[in-house]
């Protein structure tokens, strides 16, 4: 065995370290033990008695290494982690006394005649056993030498390296010991004439990382096998170099800027790895020396950069952080120059924060995100560093963007604050803006079993703010806590809350999940609040085959219709699904192997389902399946009494839509239904916007259905032209729908053509409302220069061809709200509509709520006498009468009073929900209240129509009305309401 160095005081230091380092190449001889750091063991030693350990020595234990044959190993050496550095012991006869810490394990291997043994941990000195330990020398070293030049260099290289084992083995602890002592601890080794080598290391993998001053640092993986040595060559490349200066929009240099330079990964990602650094200056990450200061002068540079394209990165603090947009070549030997660097400036926002009584708040936590917190946050930086208010509560925020962010403000001893904020959007915008931090309010309570009373540990709570709130209690920056989990005692607390209405969600895997009442957060709240969870309901389903044989190992979905909640089980060895754990309420319970198969199977609709009302603590079972898909439905599209093709024929249900065309004859077909009510949609093409017709239809359980589908030949053309100068407008939307609000899907939809004509077909008589301008569908987007106008318009019975209406638009008006509840606090997503003198609502449908400070608008309205109406989808409403001045801006403060929302689930007589059934209102005299809806409630309300789901109506303000449920074909029916003041809400199942 090559016995390694060891290191010697005085002045034979120096030399001894370059035999050190050196040794494990083999080229000088073995020098004597340090005296303090390495103790040899001689024969002598190892025969005599141990002495006894007093009080003030330290102790230690006695290691044996062990050849595989048992007999102790000869020449060897041990190394343990003593302390911050590894110690080596010599052993002639195979063992060591190893000095063992107070507080710490000891790390201990051992090597002899080129066999290793695997790490130990030796015990505390507080804890030693009487026995020996041993390790077991079983393992065959391996040896390792690279030869190192540089590409295009002829002359011999002088090499650096670090080498570091990889894996979290006991063979993988030993190399660590073994690499730690030689290097001293830094783990650097240095070879001459273009070699490194390392002899005696235990086998596995390593990561070599080989450094030079003229080239790139290059970082190699080797896996060393057992006895074997591994021999391999290695070319550097040379390394370029790049520079360059930072300076501002004035010319002066800014020194301390940082300066990154990075690659794009070669892989395309659908996130843009930079929308961090982009957004709040965060760098990617990258090698230490890749990133740097600029010097005093504003300069920079970077060498051993490796060739290849480069994009440099810039952040100084007050400017906005820059990606150059040229990217940088840098070339082995040479020097690439980005010349100066311009980062623009961004604004400085000042916060002064202060107490209610007036004194400056110190230590507040400042954070800012780009989008609201309830919006999707940037991957893994969703918010600004943290800065905190001084002893004079103030607080600085350099370098921020243009246009809209959104703060938050924490500390231990106040409500957390949430604040929307336009930087230089607004002239009167202040470079200093105070804010008011109020006392913060806890919520706290318990958990506990509704059964038993006893508390529940362990359950995820997450507090929600009522719908609304100025606060979202998004939780962006990690002091503030939004969830949480019960301790032993079933106990939670939430601090810092603003005085307002919050719900508490629960979450347990031995629960149902459950969403509290709305508990009131101020002055006189409770010290304790009480939240009881149930283990819910259990539900089983039976699932059969179309012949009665029970279906195993197949999925079985629960899809709750009041949150759309999913869940899927498989059933067992008899074909029963278990559901465990249910919340109250209705679920669709269907078999499908996805949630697309749930809506859709083959493009089949199966209607092989049934719908069951779960009630707290039942147990219920369902019996699937066993149906057969037998029936067909055909017919003739026919207008004005002649067959029509190239018609497109919806045909809907709650489980899906099939498609079908009318050929040359007009002729249309579906095959393989389940008998039921469906209902249908005819359309021009792929697209409905140009005309559409809805109707019901009745599968019976015959082979075959005939259903010709008559439509109405009556259509109107709508002209648009300029109030003031008779001009076509184009490119204007315009919507048509039903006066009596029964629309189908909001109705049809068009823009003008470039002669300023609209034509809508396939109109059943009646009166319709034609609302023409931005205004009225504000989605189509637009300048607003317009504004709308409402038109009603009566289609006889008997009309054919097209009938002309010609609407004329004025110069547009502007309006603009600042909304609050009944306490004066701002409401966050609050929608305006527009009524004009008859009660006539110009846009059903709003896109944009008021932000965090209530702020809301509405372009594009009509000059003139109207009413404004601002809802928000679940808290309430107001209304306003205004007198709107062409091309100029209205402003008005409106509060909002709480309303009661109703959930409408339409059915048949067995209890079964209905699709095609339009749920609206109408008022104690009868007249149309027209449903008002965001985009989202638009799509929630397609899609209940779809479905035969639950279709929410409201905020109603208290009164008695009338449910009017409308399918397209068919009578309406009627439904007497009546709310209640101080009334949430109401959940009503309506038979059609």
């Amino acid at each position: 065995m090559r016995k390694n160095l060891m290191l010697a005081g005085g002045i034979l230091g120096l030399l001894v370290l370059v035999v050190a380092v050196f040794d494990p190449l083999g080229w000088f001889p073995t020098g004597p033990a340090s005296v303090e750091s390495d103790a040899t063991i001689s024969d002598e030693q190892e025969l005599a008695p141990t002495p006894p350990q007093g009080a003030g020595e330290a102790k230690t234990k006695r290691v044996v290494a062990r050849n595989l044959d048992g007999e102790q190993g000869k020449d060897v050496v041990f190394f343990a982690q003593t302390g911050e550095r590894v110690e080596r012991f010599e052993a002639g006869s195979g063992w060591a006394r190893i000095p063992l810490a107070a507080e710490q394990r000891t790390s201990v291997a051992a090597l002899a005649l080129s066999l290793w043994s695997e790490a130990l941990e030796l015990p505390t000195s507080g804890s030693i056993l009487s026995e020996d330990i041993e390790l077991v020398l079983a393992t065959g070293a391996a040896d390792l030498e690279l030869a190192v030049s540089i590409d295009g260099v002829d002359e011999p290289s002088s090499p650096r390296a670090r080498l570091h084992p990889l894996g979290t083995d006991a063979l993988a602890r030993a190399a660590e010991l073994y690499l730690d002592h030689i290097s001293t601890g830094s783990f650097m080794f240095f070879g001459k004439e273009g070699k490194l080598a390392w002899r005696d290391l235990p086998p596995g993998a390593y990561e070599v990382e080989l450094i030079h001053d003229d080239c790139v640092t290059q970082r190699l993986l080797v896996r060393l096998q057992e006895g074997q040595p591994l021999s391999m060559p290695v070319v550097l490349q040379r390394s370029g170099s790049v520079s360059g200066s930072v300076s501002g929009a004035a010319g002066q240099p800014l020194a301390h800027a940082q300066v990154a330079l990075w690659q794009a990964p070669n892989s395309s990602a659908l996130v843009d790895p930079l929308q961090a650094f982009r957004t709040y200056g965060f760098f990617p990450t990258t090698a230490e020396d890749l990133r740097l200061e600029t010097a005093a002068d504003g300069s920079f540079r970077f060498d051993h950069v490796a060739p290849g394209t480069w994009t440099v990165l810039v952040h100084a603090t007050g400017f906005r952080p820059l990606v150059v947009t040229q990217t940088v070549q840098a070339v082995s030997g040479e020097t690439a120059k980005t010349g100066t660097l311009t980062p623009t400036s961004g604004f400085t926002l000042s916060l002064q924060l202060v107490s209610a009584t007036g004194e400056p708040v110190e230590d507040a936590q400042v954070r800012w995100m780009k989008r609201p917190p309830s919006g999707r946050a940037l991957p893994e930086r969703p918010n600004s560093s943290p800065s905190n208010s001084d002893s004079t509560g103030f607080c600085a925020l350099p370098g921020l963007p243009d246009g809209r962010i959104h703060l938050q403000i924490v500390h231990p001893s106040f409500a957390v604050v949430e604040q929307a904020i336009d930087i230089q959007q607004d002239p009167l915008t202040p470079s200093t803006l105070e804010i008011v931090l109020h006392t913060g309010r806890n919520l706290s309570g318990r958990v506990l079993d509704i059964l038993s009373e006893e508390p529940v540990a362990g359950v995820n709570l997450k507090i929600l703010p009522r719908p609304g709130a100025a606060s979202t209690l998004a939780g962006f920056g990690p002091a503030f806590k939004t969830e949480l989990v019960t301790d032993a005692e079933g106990a939670f607390h939430f601090s810092s809350l603003p005085p307002d209405e919050y719900f508490l969600l629960a979450h347990h895997e031995n629960y149902a999940q459950t969403l509290s009442a709305p508990i009131g957060v101020g002055a006189g709240h409770p010290q304790e609040t009480t939240l009881h969870i149930s283990p819910g309901a259990e539900l089983a389903v039976e699932l059969l085959d179309t012949d009665g044989t029970p279906l195993i190992d197949t999925w079985v979905i629960a899809l709750g219709e009041e949150h759309q909640d999913f869940r899927r089980q498989q059933t067992d060895a008899q074909g029963v699904a278990h559901f465990n754990h249910m919340p109250a309420g209705i679920y669709k319970v269907m078999q499908a192997d996805s949630v697309a198969q749930a809506t859709s199977k083959s493009g089949r609709l199966h209607r092989d389902y049934e719908y069951c009302s779960l009630m707290d603590l039942e147990i219920h079972t369902v019996l699937l399946g066993g149906r057969e898909i037998f029936s067909t439905l055909e017919g003739f599209v026919l207008l004005g009494g002649n067959a029509v093709s190239g018609r497109r024929v919806v045909l809907m249900a709650d489980d899906g839509t099939r498609l079908a065309t009318s050929d040359k004859s007009g002729f249309y077909q579906f095959e393989d239904l389940v008998p039921g009510n469906y209902l249908f949609q005819v359309t021009h093409g792929a697209s409905s916007l140009g005309g559409s017709f809805f109707g019901s239809v009745w599968v019976g359980n015959s082979e075959i259905t005939t259903r010709d589908i008559v439509l109405p030949a009556a259509e109107l053309e709508v002209h648009l032209m300029d109030a003031s100068g008779g001009n076509p407008i184009s490119q204007i939307p315009i919507n048509l729908r039903p006066a009596d609000g029964t629309a189908v899907a909001g109705g049809q939809f068009q823009s003008s053509n470039d002669q300023g004509v609209a034509t809508f077909s396939t109109l059943r008589p009646g009166r319709y409302l034609v609302c023409a301008g931005e205004a009225a569908m504000p989605f189509f987007g637009g300048t607003g220069m317009f504004g709308a106008n409402m038109v009603e318009v009566e289609i006889p019975a008997d009309a054919r061809g097209a009938q002309r209406l010609d609407i004329r638009l004025p110069r547009s008006a502007h309006f603009v709200a600042t909304t609050h509840d009944p306490q004066g606090r701002p409401l966050a997503n609050v929608h305006l509509h527009y009524e004009n003198s008859k009660g006539q609502v110009l846009n059903r449908m709003s896109m944009i709520g008021s932000n965090a400070n209530g702020f809301v608008e509405l372009r594009g309205l009509p000059p003139g006498i109207g009413t404004i109406v601002a809802r928000h989808p679940s808290f309430g409403m107001a209304r306003i009468a205004v007198d709107l001045v062409a091309g100029q801006r209205t402003s008005r403060a409106m509060t909002l009073t709480t309303g009661a929302l109703v959930y409408v689930q339409v059915t048949n007589e067995d209890g079964r929900p209905l699709t095609g059934v339009i749920a609206t209102l109408v008022d104690a005299d009868g007249a149309p209240i027209h449903r008002l809806s965001t985009m989202e409630e638009a799509q929630e309300t397609r899609l209940a129509y779809l479905r035969g789901m639950e279709q929410k109506l409201g905020p109603l303000l208290p009164g008695r009305y009338s449910v009017k449920m409308f399918r397209p074909g068919e009578k309406p029916r009627y439904h007497p309401l009546e709310v209640l003041p101080n009334e949430r809400d109401q959940h009503l199942r309506l038979i059609f």
